[in-house]
């Protein structure tokens, strides 16, 4: 009998997990000690640090081997075994030890969760019989409150915007509840962060919205927010020149007589007399689906064919010998400083129809690209290559000197997409020399980020520009790695 339940104790040892058998197991029905942990959980699990504490819980079980108690993948084995008849003694069956064990070590885990948990959870699992089941509690008790929690904070996300604030305050703001949404286990993926952050900003943001939405990866928070930051800095600076007092989108004179602007939405159906005329009777004359398909709007098609064959052209510019033909009132429409050209007539000189404008500092391949945006709205693909980033660097300089937002904000993705230790130096001096803050952050981030970066960037040919053209860049440069090495 000895030798068969030595045999049988050994058998079953091997369903107990291996940190919860002593070395004597295989040999002996001497249960294995359980391993108590609960002293190793620092907090009590309350509603406000679930996430924390079941991560400090998880930690402590995967670490000994326990998970499966809690996960059910461990179940309870039974509490007696057959045993096989012998020349000695007759078949039976008798007590398991592993369920010994496994009860012992079931009701310490049981003990841990009791014990590290506050007054208000602990209530909820006081009667469990099991581990599992009082897990399967907790888990079911906050999975429904952080359900309720999730919507009630993504609610005030949709709700939240920036009105009048500083940018500063309202990127705060929603990153406050996306935290808070993480902390909670509902983190928002990089893409829900970015439209989150624009749901709640007004058109002057539009074209930064298309370019950072249109990247083939998310951008970097802290790039995101540069940008944010670049942009209104920008809004606020054109707003301040803007000369005339407050300008009217629902008023306008023109030769005398007032002409009233109406946005389409919102004019209603019943205003305009479009959709069903109700007869005496209360019928209706006309039914109230129409049939009409309206197809898209193709303006912009149209005006990109008016590039193709120049009809109406009534301005040349000359850059660099090569002519380019234009309409202006195309150009005055894009650009505030092709608007001041074109459109201020000197007094007492009457409007010949007819303009030529000659641009000097500036290669034709440049401005027939800027040509092209100002008429579709759109840019041709730009190379990977050193002959791309150049490209970019003098459409940059050109869409500054002539106030094309969008395309600027298009020049400084594209440059910093191509940053690396080759080109960070000639896009850092573009980036200084247009005033374009975001992306000079991005390039000095990228050169104090390590030695090596710091080096390679220095050995570089393009360097030379920094030292020469822009000395004070050389200083900005070592006072930032100087706060990052003190910050380390």
């Amino acid at each position: 009998m000895g030798s068969s339940a030595a045999s049988t104790s050994s058998a079953l040892a091997a369903l107990l997990p291996s940190s919860a058998l002593p070395l004597s197991a295989t040999a002996s029905t001497t249960a294995p000690s359980p391993i108590h942990f609960g002293n190793q959980i620092t907090v009590k699990l309350s509603a406000a640090n679930h996430l924390f504490c079941r991560a400090q819980v998880v930690s402590q079980l995967q670490s000994h081997l326990l998970h499966g108690y809690v996960e059910g993948t461990f179940p309870c084995p039974a509490s007696h075994v057959a045993v096989p008849a012998t020349d000695s003694a007759p078949a039976g069956q008798v007590i398991n030890p592993a369920y010994a064990a496994w009860i012992q070590q079931d009701q310490a885990i049981l003990n841990a969760f009791l014990s590290s948990s506050s007054i208000e959870v602990g209530s909820m699992i006081m009667f469990a019989k099991t581990s599992r089941e009082a897990w399967i509690t907790i888990e079911n008790s906050f999975a429904a409150q952080s359900s309720a929690r999730s919507t009630q904070l993504r609610d005030q996300l949709r709700e939240t915007h920036k009105l009048n604030q500083p940018m500063s305050v309202y990127y705060n703001k929603v990153k406050t509840i996306t935290d808070t949404l993480a902390s909670i286990g509902q983190p928002l993926r990089p893409e829900e962060f970015v439209s989150a952050v624009f749901h709640g900003l007004d058109e002057d943001y539009d074209s930064l919205a298309e370019v950072v939405q249109d990247r083939p990866t998310p951008i970097p928070e802290h790039d995101l927010y540069a940008r944010l930051m670049s942009t209104e800095q920008r809004k606020e600076a054109r707003r301040s020149t803007v000369v005339g007092g407050v300008h009217s989108a629902n008023a306008a004179k023109t030769g005398g007589c007032d002409i009233t602007l109406i946005e389409a939405s919102s004019v209603r159906e019943d205003e305009v007399g479009v959709g069903h005329d109700e007869t005496e009777n209360g019928g209706s004359s006309v039914a109230s689906t129409s049939a009409v398909v309206v197809p898209p709007s193709d303006l912009h098609k149209h005006i990109a064919d008016l590039q193709s064959d120049w009809r109406g052209t009534d301005t040349t510019i000359v850059v660099g010998g090569e002519e380019f033909r234009a309409h202006r009132w195309l150009l005055a429409a894009r650009s505030p400083v092709f608007a001041e050209e074109l459109l201020a007539s000197p007094k007492g000189k009457k409007d010949s129809g007819a303009h030529r404008i000659e641009i000097n500092d500036m290669e034709p391949s440049v401005f027939k690209s800027l040509l092209r945006y100002m008429y579709t709205d759109a840019l041709p693909p730009v190379s990977t290559d050193d002959d791309g980033v150049a490209t970019a660097r003098d459409l940059l300089g050109a869409a500054n000197r002539y106030k094309l937002e969008r395309l600027k904000l298009i020049c400084e993705d594209t440059l910093w997409q191509r940053i690396d230790v080759n080109t960070v130096a000639g896009i850092l001096a573009a980036a200084e020399q247009h005033q374009c803050r975001a992306l000079k952050a991005a390039c000095m981030d990228f050169i104090v980020a390590s030695p090596q970066n710091m080096k390679d960037v220095i050995e570089a040919e393009g360097f030379e520009e920094i030292k020469t053209k822009f000395p004070t860049l050389l200083t900005e440069l070592v006072m930032k790695k100087s706060a990052l090495i003190k910050a380390s």
